[in-house]
């Protein structure tokens, strides 16, 4: 569910009420509680609340609008176990979206052992850099 879950986290104690009515095996809370919801809200409780009620494993990070972007900060602070912050701003979303995690990037060093003899070439602002002393300007 986007931007916190909206209204249904609020509304779920009357829906529960009607569980026993629709004859439900389980209260609705208890199948709201089982999806996913991001944290785009302009109102930092309401994140706080849908971390609260969806559980930390349930709920992804996320900095849709411009005016959100500026309180990642606020959630580091809000949650200070490193595994909560894991979880929230990267885990959470490649479980859920099924995402694999980017191959790791080689190193310099690890360049250079593969091709030691190889020339030093470069794209800087759309145009080659030399490859070979003595040649100058663009190729």
């Amino acid at each position: 569910m986007s931007h916190t879950g909206g209204a249904l986290p609020f509304r779920s104690g009357r829906m529960d009420k009607n569980s026993k009515a629709a004859k439900l095996p389980q209260p609705v809370s208890t199948y709201l509680k089982r999806m996913y919801t991001d944290t785009v809200s302009p109102h930092t409780q309401a994140c706080s609340f849908a971390i609260d009620y969806y559980g930390i494993d349930n709920v992804m990070y996320h900095d849709y609008r411009a005016g959100i972007r500026r309180r990642a900060s606020s959630f580091w602070k809000m949650y200070g176990s490193a595994s909560d912050k894991q979880k929230l701003f990267y885990s959470n979303a490649r479980r859920i979206l099924g995402l694999k995690d980017p191959a790791p990037s080689k190193t310099a060093a690890q360049r250079e052992r593969r091709w030691p003899d190889r020339p030093r070439c470069g794209v800087a602002k759309r145009r080659l850099q030399p490859c070979a002393p003595g040649l100058s300007g663009p190729l």
